[in-house]
């Protein structure tokens, strides 16, 4: 009996428990609360069955820091700081947009015993958003829920949060706020521009702005204007901001060409891949890193100072010590690299040359019938055409793929011999299989890298389109063709060309805009075969007597030892200057280039 009566009062006991614990939980601020108490003293087998319980806290008599006015504004725990107090409040009155700025600021003044300092009051939607940073404020803001009276005869609704760092909608009106600011902190005299703990800037407090760089997005904005402005600043101070990247300070180095000091003291910096950004700012010669974390993550101050001056490499005073010199290897002079220029000529004879042959190759290219330019070509001459797709871009040149040479993809043997033409013949022949195109002039590059006598090269670059029944095709094809020229009579031939095409990039697209695709493409008018051009360097000399060259001949196979026709040959192709030929020889010769049957009689 008395234990049966003893189960049924531990029994009522628990439930009366359970009764009072969960009507505390309901009236608890901290009903949903991550914190545990665990009931201990159960045995290893029954811990499963432990009563964890939300921890109980009831309503105090006495505030707490985030309590005042009979109301209080919750504030989850990762937006306090160490003494337990929200930072931000955020103030959302729903239809502000409807009441207006002024209104909302003088109604809520009136009614409230403590002084209102809103910050980045803005408009999201149709809801008025301004910031506190007071509690006692915000208290007296959310306890106006309701009570003010709207020009349409409702109440105002206004919720109040704990909020994280305030958040600026960077408008015209603000960032000429923001410039206002930074023009008061720049030294003229000295170039020296002073950002260091900019949350705190008085004159941002008067124009009742928060505006902080540890968002980088308004750090990038900072460095904007820094460009734009001053890009002569000498000396740049963003110490004591709470930064964790310095990734938005990269247009600096290109455009800050006179910064020579930079000072990120009492940061938030983890890595020295943060410094990337400006890796190789050679005017930086003073860097402040003291404060941040990434100061400790060096096992010694070598391996600090090394860090740094990979970035960096002239840096001479690090964290306000003197560095020793940058070790180089260089003469200490400044080399200054010359413009790029679009094409390159190595004189305007040699452009002349070059620049009326490709008018009269790209003509004769573009019309219904290439066989015109049989004759560019020498009898030996080689010719090589390949085609892929790039990677970045989503065009292609379909069209040629099919007699693609491109040894990458074109593994077999025999295939890339036969995709190798050889002969004036099958070269212009093969020409004249591929697609009817239309070269676009104005987008030639042509670079002139070797010019010598006997030989010259130049390189092409431009877009194409494909001609389709007598309407151009909208898609744009990049190509590159490299000539190999020798001379030949008063002019040059071609003796080797390589032909790349592929889909065009989005500048070109955008370059070359798509002409008009309701017109036929006007059909050039060819020249019978490419006149050839006098230059300077590939000059003939004056006609021989036969018997002047008979001789020149019999002295040429006497020391080379050819026969009658390749050396006839190779007197043709030099001019009939025998110390040019004999000159072209030794190199071919060296390079094994002279084939067997030059020697047989």
């Amino acid at each position: 009996h008395r234990r049966v009566t003893t189960v049924v009062a531990v029994r009522r006991h628990n439930a009366a428990h359970k009764h009072a614990r969960e009507r505390d939980d309901r009236s608890s601020p901290f009903f949903s609360s991550s914190s545990f108490l665990i009931v201990r003293g159960q045995k290893r087998a029954s811990i499963s069955k432990a009563r964890v319980l939300a921890p109980s806290y009831r309503r105090s008599t006495v505030p707490r820091p985030w309590q005042s006015g009979g109301r209080d504004v919750y504030v989850p725990p990762h937006l306090q700081n160490k003494s337990g107090e929200g930072t931000w409040y955020k103030v959302v009155i729903p239809q502000g947009k409807k009441f207006g700025k002024d209104f909302i600021y003088r109604e809520i003044k009136a009614r409230i015993s403590v002084p209102l300092i809103p910050y980045n009051f803005q408009f999201d939607g149709h809801n008025a958003v301004f910031y506190i940073a007071d509690v006692a404020t915000a208290t007296a803001v959310r306890n106006l829920n309701r009570v003010i009276d709207t020009p349409s005869g409702f109440k105002m609704a206004i919720t109040v949060k704990g909020s994280d760092l305030p958040i600026v909608a960077v408008d015209e009106e603000v960032m000429q706020s923001l410039k206002l600011v930074m023009s008061k902190r720049y030294d003229a005299t000295r170039g020296h521009l002073d950002l260091s703990n900019f949350q705190k800037d008085e004159s941002l407090k008067e124009l009742n702005l928060y505006i902080t760089f540890t968002r980088p997005s308004i750090l990038s904005i900072a460095i904007k204007i820094i460009v734009e402005n001053v890009p002569e600043v000498q000396t740049l101070d963003l110490s004591n901001n709470k930064l964790t990247t310095l990734y938005p300070l990269g247009p600096v180095q290109g455009a800050c060409k006179q910064l020579r000091s930079l000072n990120f003291a009492n940061n938030r910096i983890l890595k020295m891949a943060e410094l990337d950004s400006m890796k190789g700012m050679s005017s930086v010669q003073e860097l402040i890193l003291e404060g941040n974390p990434v100061c400790t993550a060096y096992n010694d101050k070598s391996q600090y100072i090394s860090a740094v001056r990979q970035r960096f490499p002239k840096v001479i005073l690090l964290d306000h010590n003197e560095l020793p010199p940058p070790i180089s290897f260089d003469l200490g002079l400044e080399e200054t690299i010359p413009p790029s220029k679009p094409s390159y000529f190595p004189s305007e004879d040699v452009k002349q040359i070059v620049v009326q042959f490709l008018e009269q190759y790209f003509t004769i290219f573009d019309s219904k019938s290439r066989g015109g330019l049989i004759d560019a070509y020498h009898d030996d001459a080689i010719f090589s055409m390949s085609s892929s797709k790039l990677p970045q871009t989503k065009h292609d040149a379909r069209e040629f793929m099919r007699d693609s040479r491109n040894i990458m993809k074109v593994t077999n043997t025999e295939s890339r011999r036969e995709k190798l033409k050889t002969g004036r013949v099958n070269v212009v022949s093969f020409l004249d299989q591929l697609p009817e195109t239309r070269h676009d002039p104005s987008s030639f590059t042509v670079d002139i890298p070797l010019v010598t006598p006997s030989l010259m090269c130049f390189t092409v670059f431009g877009i194409l389109r494909v001609v389709n029944n007598g309407l151009i095709v909208p898609q744009v094809k990049s190509f590159t063709r490299t000539f190999f020229v020798v001379p030949q009579g008063a002019g040059f031939s071609i003796i080797n060309e390589t032909l790349f095409v592929t889909g065009g990039t989005d500048d070109q697209i955008k370059a070359y805009p798509t002409p008009e695709n309701t017109l036929p493409a006007p059909t050039p008018t060819p020249s019978p075969v490419p006149a050839p051009v006098p230059t300077p360097v590939l000059t003939p000399a004056a006609p021989l007597a036969t018997n002047e060259r008979e001789s020149i001949l019999v002295q040429l196979c006497a020391e080379t030892r050819m026969n009658r026709a390749f050396a006839e040959r190779c007197m043709e192709q030099n001019e009939w200057n025998l110390h040019k030929a004999l000159l072209v020889f030794a190199e071919l010769s060296a390079r094994g280039a002279i084939p067997p049957e030059a020697f047989q009689s």
